[in-house]
């Protein structure tokens, strides 16, 4: 379709500023070139890889849009990718890019639009009383002009993330030397210990979700990637005073969260389970270990870059709930 309502789309959208000889199509398997100039002209980080396109047509053709130009340039896409896999909410997460040529005429706000319709029309075909959570997630930077436009769209800013990686091949730092503590393996049964220093933990951190037990469990340890036998839960006496929790993805090993309870802050405990997860993933012929902090959380950073851990990238998300659909 050449200047004309995309495919998708409803007559209610606010259609941006004519754009002659555009074409409009959804997304296929053979555009990840296009994309990855996109992104190289644009200064941005793709969301998704070229692996999220391969075998993807038949999701491709429902959830994503895109502009060309009469040259045959990708001008602007917009992509929906539904998350089901939690128990509290419901999850689209919103992705897209505007060449900067093409922006400023009202197109952005557009795409946007037309994934909020695409999102609500797919949780409108099966209703559900969780409630539904738009999702902007970028990585890497976005200028003002697209911040203001998420804001002005009912965004709100809810946290930003810096993914940090440490080689395993290079020599670890040695253990500190604590009296009186010992490391569990997670197990089922010790699980809600977990829970309890987890709440502990994070209970005064900003934005902390106040999840119950079972969406937390569900979050953290319902994926298979989840390594219960490389998860510790640290005592020191008969206080459980800390955990980590591990995963594995290809040949790297990720620590989706780690806690010190306040009172066992200071005295190295958090040192002490970051070097020996790094350990049990070098043992299990890792190459890598990955994790995040939140950027308002500098004295985390700070202990996983005496670690050796070095930011990689960083990871912002954008939000805004509806109600159940």
């Amino acid at each position: 379709m050449t200047n004309m309502e995309p495919a998708g789309a409803t007559h209610e959208l606010p259609l941006p500023a004519p754009m002659p000889g555009t074409t409009w199509r959804a997304l296929t398997p053979d555009d990840a070139q296009a994309l990855a100039q996109l992104a190289a002209v644009s200064g941005d980080q793709l969301y998704h890889s070229a692996g999220d396109l391969a075998g993807a047509a038949e999701t491709l053709a429902a959830d994503t849009l895109s502009a060309w130009d009469a040259a045959g340039g990708l001008v602007a896409y917009a992509w929906v990718t539904f998350d089901d896999g939690f128990v509290h909410e419901r999850r689209a997460f919103l992705d897209g890019m505007v060449r900067p040529d093409r922006r400023g005429r009202g197109l952005g706000r557009f795409l946007i639009t037309w994934m909020e319709a695409r999102a609500r029309t797919v949780w409108a075909s099966v209703p559900d009383e969780r409630a539904g959570v738009l999702r902007l997630d970028f990585k890497g930077q976005r200028d003002a002009g697209a911040i203001a436009l998420f804001e002005q769209m009912g965004y709100r800013f809810a946290m930003a993330e810096e993914e940090m990686r440490r080689d395993l091949r290079r020599p670890l730092p040695d253990l500190p030397q604590r009296t009186g503590v010992r490391l569990e393996s997670w197990t089922d049964a010790n699980g809600s210990l977990f829970y309890q220093v987890y709440v502990d933990a994070f209970a005064s951190r900003p934005g902390f979700p106040n999840w119950s037990e079972a969406t937390w469990r569900a979050a953290f340890t319902g994926d298979a990637s989840f390594r219960p036998d490389l998860s510790m839960l640290l005592w020191t006496g008969d206080q459980p005073a800390g955990y980590v929790l591990c995963a594995v993805a290809g040949d790297e090993g990720w620590i989706p969260q780690i806690g010190i309870r306040p009172a066992y802050r200071k005295q190295g405990l958090a040192s002490l389970l970051l070097g020996t997860a790094m350990r049990r993933f070098r043992d299990s012929g890792l190459s890598v270990a990955v994790l995040e902090v939140n950027t308002n959380n500098p004295e985390a950073a700070s202990v996983y870059r005496r670690l050796g851990f070095v930011t990689s990238s960083r990871y912002t998300s954008y939000r805004k709930t509806l109600s159940a659909i």
